[in-house]
């Protein structure tokens, strides 16, 4: 018990340090930065998945809103209570389920959501010279000295 109490508290302090660098990251994306998101995470995904291609046969505006709720949850794990996150993603797994999806298919489209969201990080305004320090809360992270908590 000691090593998981030691593990849900760092993992406590990870999303005390990076709350506010993820509130900055979702209210600096513009409109076409979203869009992008939106259509070229099927791009990538299908491409590593084909088969993937036959459980996504809706409406481009059902994609759309898939791809929405995947950035709000995105913010929403930082901001929400865990109690509601931990209800939220059940429902979500549950639906998941339901629908036949099968589980090899979750980590190829998380890595998509990562490779399409990581160049628009990259071309948000960068601030002026900051000092990199290692984060004080679990010391695996590095962080910009002003967002240092």
């Amino acid at each position: 018990w000691t090593t998981v109490a030691r593990n849900l508290k760092e993992a406590t302090m990870k999303v005390r340090a990076f709350r506010p660098l993820n509130a900055e990251l979702f209210s600096s994306l513009q409109e076409e930065q979203l869009e992008f998101f939106r259509s070229t995470i099927y791009t990538d995904f299908f491409t590593k998945c084909a088969a993937s291609q036959d459980l996504f046969k809706q409406s481009q505006s059902r994609l759309r809103y898939i791809a929405d709720k995947v950035l709000q949850s995105s913010y929403d794990m930082y901001h929400r209570g865990k109690n509601d996150m931990v209800d939220h993603l059940s429902a979500l797994g549950l639906r998941h389920v339901g629908y036949g999806v099968p589980i090899d298919l979750f980590g190829p489209f998380c890595d998509s959501c990562v490779q399409v969201i990581k160049p628009l990080i990259d071309e948000l305004p960068k601030p002026e010279s900051t000092t990199i320090v290692w984060c004080p809360a679990d010391r695996a992270h590095q962080l910009a000295e002003r967002d240092v908590p």
